[in-house]
C-alpha cells in the first residue's frame, strides 16, 4: 500500500526583489512534485498568482501578453486574445522584480566576500555560490569560487596551507576547510576541560602552604604560634603581634562612624586618589581558545594631594571630561555617563575580557566607534562602555591622536635657546665697584695659577688688607 502526503505550497510571497529568486524556486520544486506541472496552464498560473498572495493580482492585471494569431482554411489568419502560459506569466513576474544585472557590479560583491566572524564554513561557502550565480563565470565558475574561499577565510595558517597545495581543487578545499573547522572546534573544548582540571588541581595543592596565621603572620602550619604568649606593642592585648593587629582598621571604621552619626562629612577623611590602568593584550587569532584580555587597574596610591589629569573632549559634539590616562591602550566611558549623554550610537559586541588589578572580570557593555575632538584636532576612535566604572578614561589612542600629551626622548636646549649659548653675553645695566681709599685698579690678563700650600697665608693675609 503506498504511502500518500499532502504537499504545502510555499508560503506568501514578501514582494521584495531580493527573495524572489528564493521563492520562485521554492514554488517550482512545489510545482513538479505536487503534479501541478501537469495541469492545464490556466491551472498553473492561478495557482502561482493565489501562492503569491493578493498584492500579485494587481501586478498581473498590468502585464500586457500578445495576442495569439491562429491560421484557419476559411477564414485565414486572425488574432484571438488568449490566456497567456505559465511560463509567460513567470517570464513577466521576473522581469518586474529582477532589474537588468551588472555584471561588474556582481563580481565586486563576490571578490570582496571574505569569512564573517562567527561564521562556519558551510555558511561561507553557500555564500559564495549564491553570489556567483550573476557574475557570468562560464567554465571558471568553480575554479574562482575556489580562490575566493582560500582567500576569504579568517584562519591565515590554513590559508597558506592550502595554498601550499598545487593540486587544490574546490571540492579538496572544501573538505579541507570543513575538517580544520571541526577539529579547531574539539581543540578548544579539550583545551578548556584540561585548563579547568588544572585550575583545581593547584588550588588544592596550593592552599595549605599559602594560608598564614593571623597571630604571628607566618604559616599557618606550624604546630605552636610564637606569638601566644607575647603582648602586641600596638594595643597592648596578648596572643598576636602588631604587624597582625586589627587595631587600626577598628579605629578607622569607628572614625567614620561617629562623623556619619555627627552629620559632619568634613570629619570623614577623604579616600586616596585613584591611579588609573588599562592595557590590552591582542592575541593571536589563529591559534585556537585564545581570546584578547583587556586588564583595568584602579589602585590606591595613599595620597590624595595631587590632583588627575583631566582633559574636556568632545565627543559626538557633546562635551565630556575624560581623566588622562598614559598607561591605558584604550578609551572607556561608565554607563551611567554614556546613558546621560544621548550620543545616538549603538554599542557593537567586542571580544575583549576586562579584568581589573585583581583579575576580576569587569562587565564590559560594548564598544562604540565615536569621533573625539579637542586642542583643534579630531579623530574617530574606539570607546567601551563600562558598568562597573566611576571615571572617563582617555587611553593611548587618543592622547596620540588629539596631542594632548607629546613624548620628548631628548631636549636640545642649546637648539632651542642658541642666544645662551653664543659669544660671552652683555650685562644689563651699569654696575659700580667700590674699591680702597688709594688703590689704583688695574687689569690682569695673564692667567690665574691656584697659590701653592707654603703661600696660602701670606695671600690670603694681603687679600684681606686690601678688603680694609
Amino acid at each position: 500500500m503506498a504511502t500518500q502526503f499532502q504537499i504545502t505550497p510555499p508560503g506568501t510571497f514578501s514582494f521584495k526583489s531580493e527573495d524572489w529568486e528564493q521563492w520562485i524556486k521554492r514554488f517550482e520544486r512545489f510545482r513538479s512534485a505536487s503534479g501541478l506541472s501537469e495541469k492545464p496552464s490556466v491551472t498553473q498560473v492561478d495557482m502561482l498568482i493565489y501562492c503569491m498572495g493578493e498584492q500579485a493580482e494587481e501586478i498581473f492585471n498590468s502585464f500586457t501578453f500578445p495576442p495569439i494569431v491562429v491560421v484557419t482554411e476559411s477564414e485565414g489568419s486572425q488574432s484571438t486574445p488568449q490566456s497567456p502560459s505559465y511560463s509567460d506569466v513567470k517570464d513577466k513576474f521576473q522581469s518586474h522584480f529582477i532589474a537588468r544585472r551588472n555584471v561588474i557590479y556582481e563580481r565586486a560583491k563576490f571578490n570582496k566576500r571574505c569569512q564573517m566572524e562567527g561564521e562556519t564554513v558551510d555558511e561561507f561557502i553557500t555564500g559564495l555560490y549564491k553570489l556567483s550565480e550573476h557574475c557570468n563565470y562560464g567554465t571558471l565558475k568553480e575554479e574562482l569560487i575556489r580562490d575566493r574561499l582560500v582567500v576569504g577565510l579568517r584562519d591565515s595558517r590554513l590559508q597558506q596551507k592550502l595554498q601550499l597545495d598545487s593540486a587544490l581543487t574546490l571540492e579538496s578545499a572544501k573538505r579541507t576547510a570543513r575538517l580544520h573547522e571541526v577539529v579547531r572546534k574539539e581543540h578548544e573544548v579539550l583545551t578548556a576541560k584540561y585548563q579547568v582540571l588544572i585550575n583545581q588541581t593547584s588550588r588544592r595543592e596550593s592552599s595549605p602552604s599559602t594560608r598564614k596565621c593571623g597571630k604571628c603572620g607566618y604559616s599557618a602550619n606550624h604546630t605552636a604560634c610564637p606569638a601566644k604568649e607575647d603582648k602586641c606593642n600596638k594595643c597592648k592585648k596578648m596572643g598576636h603581634w602588631a604587624r597582625c593587629c586589627k587595631t587600626k582598621y577598628k579605629q578607622h571604621r569607628n572614625f567614620r562612624k561617629q562623623a556619619q552619626d555627627q552629620g559632619n562629612p568634613n570629619l570623614v577623611k577623604p579616600k586616596p586618589r585613584a591611579v588609573k590602568y588599562v592595557e590590552v593584550d591582542v592575541s593571536d587569532e589563529d591559534d585556537p581558545g585564545e581570546i584578547n584580555y583587556t586588564f583595568i587597574g584602579q589602585l590606591d596610591n595613599g595620597r590624595a594631594k595631587t590632583k588627575s589629569w583631566t582633559i574636556d573632549v568632545y565627543v559626538n559634539d557633546v562635551k565630556v571630561k575624560f581623566a588622562i590616562d598614559t598607561g591605558a591602550d584604550e578609551s572607556i566611558i561608565p554607563e551611567s555617563m554614556y546613558n546621560k549623554l544621548n550620543l545616538n550610537t549603538s554599542l557593537s559586541k567586542t571580544d575583549n575580557v576586562l579584568h581589573g588589578a585583581n583579575k576580576s572580570k569587569l562587565e564590559c557593555m560594548g564598544k562604540v566607534d565615536v569621533d573625539f575632538r579637542a586642542n583643534n584636532r579630531s579623530s574617530n576612535q574606539s570607546m567601551y562602555v563600562v558598568k562597573d566604572c566611576t571615571t572617563a578614561l582617555l587611553g593611548k589612542p587618543a592622547i596620540e591622536a588629539l596631542d594632548v600629551v607629546r613624548i620628548v626622548n631628548n631636549v636640545e636646549v642649546e637648539k632651542h635657546h642658541p642666544k645662551l649659548f653664543s659669544g660671552l653675553g652683555v650685562m644689563k645695566g651699569e654696575y659700580n665697584i667700590k674699591l680702597a681709599e688709594g688703590y689704583v685698579p688695574h687689569a690682569v690678563n695673564a692667567p690665574r695659577k691656584i697659590a701653592s700650600v707654603p703661600l696660602y697665608k701670606i695671600i690670603k693675609g694681603k687679600l684681606q688688607k686690601t678688603r680694609k
